[in-house]
């Protein structure tokens, strides 16, 4: 619907094709969730501090490089939707999958690998920390003027979350 009723717009306030639109939107989703996924199966899953400063660079350069084609409302959207596309994926592509291998080694007598649990745990925190920007993305909508329609829309977006995730130690301590 936000494609085809006219709202994709690039940055110079030219309708976007509904073909265009939905190759782009397509795009930074699929991508982001391999860029993202391909990161934590690296040995860097390792390094959470450094994988996090990494995974913090990709999020702001992504809001950049969209709002700098795109206008900031459908910037903004798609940030959401690769992020939220990332949430997804992790739940049914590795957290579930996990818990389904552990509990299927608990029946089979077999003790489960502890670096599964792990693994999965690491995803669910990292879900923790995308619904901050996540959330700060969905209000944008209501004060437009201070988010995706202020001049500098992607360095609101990265201090946001930046302060947003400073809030995520206490919400996980609750």
């Amino acid at each position: 619907v936000y494609f085809s009723g006219g709202l994709m717009i690039d940055a110079a306030g030219n309708e976007i094709s509904l073909a265009s639109g939905l190759a782009l939107a397509i795009g930074v989703m699929v991508v982001g969730w391999l860029v993202y996924d391909l990161l934590w199966i690296s040995p860097l899953e390792r390094s959470a501090v450094l994988g996090a400063v990494i995974c913090y660079a990709l999020m702001v350069g992504l809001t950049w490089f969209l709002t700098q084609r795109i206008a900031g409302r459908a910037a903004f959207l798609l940030v959401a939707a690769v992020l939220g596309t990332i949430m997804v994926n992790n739940v049914w592509m590795r957290i579930i999958p996990a818990q389904r291998t552990m509990i299927a080694d608990r029946i089979a007598g077999r003790e489960p690998d502890p670096a599964l649990a792990a693994r999965a745990k690491n995803r669910s925190k990292h879900n923790t920390f995308i619904i901050m920007p996540v959330l700060f993305l969905m209000i944008s909508n209501h004060f437009p003027t201070a988010t995706y329609g202020a001049e500098n829309n992607w360095l609101v977006f990265s201090v946001v979350t930046l302060l947003s995730w400073a809030v995520v130690p206490v919400i996980r301590r609750r």
